[in-house]
């Protein structure tokens, strides 16, 4: 921005390229007003600050000498015309609705997305599924599509009974309830452990967890 040290100031907000948010609420985020003094940091920061609305895949903002005049372009993200979550068979669909951020019928919004990563992969920790990971997040670039969240929440495919001479595997597994084709969680595990320890005929139990042939399958090894 030449000519800043003669303190120009904005004598105008022009905002285009918006249709889902409206231009007070952009001019807003920018925290730009009329009458600022302009500098080429203030231009930047209304930049950054347009930006983290997540909204937009391009932001110019552009201070015009001539006319004191700050013109924001804008080019928004596609639009979400489903939420769809792959790979989840813990919680409903119905709970996902409720609390998920992003929505159809709105831009790609990436604050939101990160939000709704953070808010699925502490639910399944905070309830012991502790492989359980958003593996990927498929959003719509080029045309309005779905926004898709890929969960792997870890499977295990084979149980596997080791250090046992004189009991047999069959008597322990039939203290435990976890089976091939269950989802890990750290607290069915300890359960289980503790009903295995109980029947007295061992000094230490250890689980191993061991990854399988597909990825986010798991052999449980005791």
């Amino acid at each position: 921005l030449e000519g800043a040290e003669k303190s120009l100031t904005i004598q105008n907000i022009v905002v285009e390229g918006n249709s889902f948010l409206n231009t007070e609420d952009i001019i807003q985020a920018s925290e730009l007003s009329i009458g600022q003094t302009v500098t080429d940091y203030t231009v930047s920061f209304a930049e950054n600050k347009i930006e983290r609305l997540g909204i937009f895949n391009k932001i110019t903002v552009l201070f015009i000498e001539e006319n004191q005049t700050i013109r924001i372009n804008l080019e928004e993200n596609t639009i979400v015309t489903e939420v769809i979550v792959e790979g989840n068979t813990i919680y409903t669909q119905s709970f996902i609705d409720e609390f998920f951020v992003s929505k159809p019928n709105e831009p790609v919004n990436l604050k939101h997305i990160r939000t709704d990563l953070q808010f699925i992969e502490n639910n399944y920790e905070q309830d012991g599924y502790f492989e359980a990971k958003v593996f990927n997040i498929i959003r719509p670039e080029i045309e309005n599509g779905p926004l898709i969240f890929k969960i792997a929440e870890g499977i295990i495919d084979d149980i596997e009974i080791t250090g046992n001479v004189k009991t047999q595997a069959y008597v322990i597994l039939r203290e435990i309830d976890i089976r091939p084709g269950d989802i890990l969680n750290k607290n069915d595990l300890q359960k289980n452990l503790r009903k295995v320890f109980n029947l007295n005929y061992f000094d230490n139990i250890t689980p191993d967890i061991i990854p399988g042939n597909t990825p986010n399958h798991y052999t449980l090894k005791l």
